[in-house]
């Protein structure tokens, strides 16, 4: 079986000194998207002169979570057409350029330095003797685009005009042309010790330097600011001093609320004086339900004011407050109930371990957000203390209770819990290879939809907005240890287990489907051993989807469309097309899966003989 790396990379000062192409077109859809680059620029912007190439410290093996969550999400998924699915596995930043020697249908390169203009590359092996003289064959060193990268692993010429693979491919040709490609100096600046030889420079140059252009025209723009914008500064302090709030009459501030937000960004200390004008600012601008309070050195109680007055804010970014602590986070959610998405990137005063408790301690606060993105929840590093929002629990019918896997977030609202659902169901979708195959890839592809926030109507799943990092734990967890990392304080867990054989040639004894709510029991466990007992015991009751729905219903949180429901229940309800019974039926109330691994689970029974 052949292999594919793909890379992603971005210019960042080091310290101590100065088929994929269609999971590569769903990359830069994702990247692109304004909520997901903004928090990817902060994660750049993170690591600016931290680490160095061969210094300490050196790079860590995953130094951007979020972007790699993006790169996992157009790798492993996919909704058009026959759902199908892929394993990704991570490579540290610091792997080779051309590492693996299976990687037999070479590199995708994409550069984020700038997510909302990205470039990429192919880098494949000699087509011919030409190029194999040039580019030499210790490892592939042959820029390709698009075209000539999927054209030289199928021939069009061959296909008719209404071959369906035909179409494929120069849909996704035609969705890249366009994209910039990366130079042989981008190239060289992320992997120094690449030897390209003059001819071999100059020609992936000149090859390549008509698609920067727009780049280029790009970089330019904005860069020189008017001396009438600077001086606009200095009226705008006037203007917050007089005390004045007819804001409307001022005909010197028509066109300008830009210039005024950025010059109310700068205040500091930041007056109470000044909130009227930046909430005329705000509806001037349009930003009544997406808020971007970023670089503002607001207070709690200003953030709070500004969310109430604006009445409706479900997407609000409070990064790089030097001032907010971990308890003012609890006070601004609980001002706005209709928030569902919190960007708080570089907020030093608001501590990772502070967060995650802070979550768990208050379970209603936080019952409506659908993420929130802050290193305490895009860290790789293991936590003693992580909050988790909802769980999918995957088993195959012939696996045992310690090979549950386990795929978690630390937010999930009703809405995205059905959406995902319905986007990983695994009836749905295209598993080559039967049971095994659906195993192997389940879990690789609902963390790629786990993460990903409520669509709007008609929304295209390509532009999701991710609003968390999923994880997997399980599969292999010694007896004892949590299938799902549960903290002990944390008194609820829903989960949506599926066990299921990936095949419709006939429906395993053991398939069933249900959500799960786990409710931690307040009496200590009755156990001999010190670890054992040391650990919370947690009981779980089943749930069809309306019983699901009825008690998110009765705590208040988001609900999903009717619409959405109706499909999900459908989708639930799928019969067998041989024997008309359901294809995967009900968890029983006894069957309840454990959270942990020391618990066995029933073996399979031998399948009974039918008649012909």
């Amino acid at each position: 079986m052949g292999h594919q790396q793909a890379y992603l990379i971005a210019r960042v000062r080091p310290h101590g000194a100065r088929p994929t192409s269609r999971a590569a077109i769903y990359f830069v859809a994702l990247a692109s998207q304004k909520d997901n680059a903004a928090v990817i620029r902060y994660e750049l912007r993170a690591i600016q002169g931290k680490y160095g190439r061969t210094c300490e410290p050196l790079i860590p093996d995953i130094p951007c979570p979020f972007a790699l969550s993006l790169l996992h999400r157009a790798w492993c998924l996919d909704l058009a057409g026959d759902k199908d699915g892929a394993v990704a596995n991570t490579l540290p930043a610091s792997f080779p350029f051309w590492g693996n020697p299976a990687n037999v249908y070479g590199i995708t390169i994409i550069d984020i330095t700038d997510p909302e203009n990205p470039a990429y590359i192919f880098v494949d092996h000699p087509e011919n003797i030409l190029q194999l003289l040039i580019f030499g064959q210790r490892y592939p060193k042959v820029p390709q685009n698009a075209w000539r990268y999927l054209t030289k692993y199928c021939n069009l010429k061959r296909l008719p005009d209404d071959h369906p693979t035909k179409q494929v491919i120069l849909d996704t040709i035609g969705a890249m042309d366009g994209i910039p490609l990366i130079t042989a100096n981008q190239l060289l600046e992320a992997w120094p010790d690449i030897k390209l030889n003059l001819l071999q420079y100059v020609l992936w140059q000149i090859w390549t330097w008509r698609w920067r252009m727009p780049q280029v025209a790009q970089s330019f723009h904005g860069l020189v600011a008017s001396r009438a914008n600077r001086s606009l500064g200095t009226a705008v302090k006037h203007l917050v001093d007089s005390g004045e709030t007819n804001f409307g009459s001022l005909e010197w501030l028509s066109g300008k609320m830009h210039e005024v937000k950025t010059s109310l960004r700068s205040l500091q200390p930041w007056p109470d004086n000044a909130l009227a004008l930046l909430e005329y600012t705000l509806r001037e601008l349009g930003e009544v339900t997406r808020v971007d309070l970023s670089g503002f050195q607001l207070s709690a109680k200003q953030v709070s004011h500004i969310v109430t007055s604006l009445g409706n804010v479900s997407y609000l970014d409070i990064s790089e407050n030097q001032s907010l602590q971990t308890s003012d986070v609890v006070d601004i959610v609980s001002a706005a109930p209709s928030l569902r998405r919190l960007v708080m990137m570089e907020c030093p005063s608001v501590g990772d371990t502070d967060l995650r408790q802070a979550v768990i301690a208050h379970p209603a606060v936080f019952s409506g957000i659908e993420g929130i993105l802050h290193p305490a929840f895009l860290a790789t590093e293991p936590a003693t203390t992580y909050p988790i929002g909802f769980a999918i629990r995957c088993q195959r019918e012939f696996a045992d209770n310690n090979n549950i896997r386990s795929v978690w977030t630390p937010f999930l609202t009703p809405a995205q819990a059905v959406q995902v659902i319905t986007d990983t169901i695994p009836w749905t979708w295209r598993w080559p290879g039967g049971g095994t195959s659906w195993g192997f890839v389940v879990a690789h592809v609902i963390r790629a939809a786990l993460g990903a926030a409520t669509r709007a109507p008609a929304q295209p799943w390509e532009y999701d907005t991710v609003s968390a990092v999923a994880r997997i734990t399980g599969w292999d967890a010694p007896p004892g240890v949590p299938l799902i990392p549960i903290d002990p304080a944390q008194r609820v867990l829903w989960t949506f287990y599926c066990c299921y054989r990936g095949t419709l040639v006939q429906a395993g004894e053991w398939d069933r489907w249900a959500f799960v709510r786990y409710v931690r029991d307040d009496a200590p466990p009755a156990s001999d051993t010190a670890a054992t007992a040391a650990r919370p015991t947690y009981t779980g009751t089943v749930h069809d989807l309306a019983g699901y729905l009825a008690c998110m219903e009765s705590e208040g949180r988001p609900m999903p469309a009717p619409e959405a429901v109706q499909t999900l229940q459908a989708l639930l309800l799928v019969k067998h097309p041989r024997t008309g019974k359901l294809l995967c039926p009900m968890l029983e109330a006894d069957q309840v899966p454990s959270l942990f691994a020391d618990v066995e689970v029933p073996e399979e029974p031998e399948p009974a003989e039918e008649s012909s």
